[in-house]
């Protein structure tokens, strides 16, 4: 998963069932990954105010398309 990419939140997760973009990758310390994705759709409010970023692992998304793919 790169920054760009579009993936969808696996269902039983946080804001399960929406689309997003990845904006953003972090490596912390501790060794997992974690990628910041701007949600599309249906955000709450309190969402909307901070941008609609959240932080996921990447274990938790559905590539639906590659950054790659675009311009093809």
């Amino acid at each position: 998963m790169q920054v760009g990419d579009l993936v969808k939140v696996r269902k039983g997760f946080f804001m399960g069932g929406l689309m997003g973009i990845v904006v953003s990758e972090l490596k912390p310390a501790h060794g997992h990954k974690l990628v910041y994705v701007r949600l599309i759709g249906d955000v709450p409010t309190a969402l909307k105010r901070k941008g609609s970023l959240v932080r996921y692992r990447p274990d938790r998304l559905t590539l639906i398309k590659s950054s790659n793919d675009r311009d093809q």
